[in-house]
């Protein structure tokens, strides 16, 4: 598995998580969250509102920093990609 494409995966809904939470802030319906992102459900938006609860918004952008880190040393040869990954998921 490359690790890349599970930090980018992972990037992408802590992203979704995090603008949700700001839209949401904003009184934005999941309807209307879903256009915006343009998606033809608001399915993925309710999961994402469901969840988005659970983290602050800080921690939602510390988690986008550590994977960005995270992204960097692995490509520049500074660390293992399995062990790094490993312990960012212990961290959560």
């Amino acid at each position: 598995v490359d690790i890349s494409l599970l930090i980018g995966s992972v990037a992408s809904q802590i992203r979704l998580l995090y603008s949700v939470k700001i839209l949401r802030k904003d009184k934005k319906t999941p309807d209307e969250i879903a256009k915006i992102f343009g998606y033809k459900s608001s399915f993925p938006i309710t999961k994402a509102l469901n969840n988005c609860d659970n983290f602050s918004e800080k921690k939602l952008i510390n988690l986008l920093d550590a994977l960005a880190d995270m992204d960097y040393k692995i490509k520049s040869g500074q660390t293992s990609s399995d062990r790094i990954f490993d312990i960012f998921l212990y961290s959560l």
